[in-house]
């Protein structure tokens, strides 16, 4: 027969019950439905490479200050991790809200918050254009 010359393994047959469900121990997230804002920031990262620009600059800023000022190092290495993440987010960050997404997590800590909410709230983060302007 010709369809027994392929080495392939034979197809078993898939039990719905077992796909729609996953494994016993693993949690899956609820699903978040995708909004129109979602759309344009996948579309938007495709051209741009960041999705939160402006909020880059003030964290980026706050890095740079720390960086040349050796006394608060582990300053530094969280605004490193900070830059990082919003360098790589899928997503804008819109609202308190968008830092509940795990991919970022690593901006969920109080100062961290607190400077992302600031911004929001008026756009820029008082302390990086303090430093700036020293």
């Amino acid at each position: 027969a010709h369809g027994s010359s392929t080495n392939s393994p034979p197809k078993r047959p898939r039990n719905s019950a077992s796909a729609a469900s996953p494994p016993q121990g693993i949690v899956v997230p609820a699903a978040r439905l995708l909004t129109r804002s979602d759309a344009l920031d996948v579309e938007l990262s495709g051209t741009t490479g960041c999705l939160n620009t402006e909020l880059l600059a003030e964290f980026e800023a706050l890095r740079t200050h720390y960086s040349a000022h050796r006394t608060e190092q582990w300053r530094e290495r969280q605004y490193r991790k900070v830059v990082a993440t919003l360098r790589s987010l899928p997503f804008r960050i819109a609202t308190l809200e968008d830092l509940g997404r795990p991919e970022a997590s690593i901006l969920t800590g109080s100062h961290t918050r607190a400077r992302v909410e600031e911004f929001l709230r008026r756009g820029s983060i008082q302390l990086a254009q303090h430093l700036q302007n020293d």
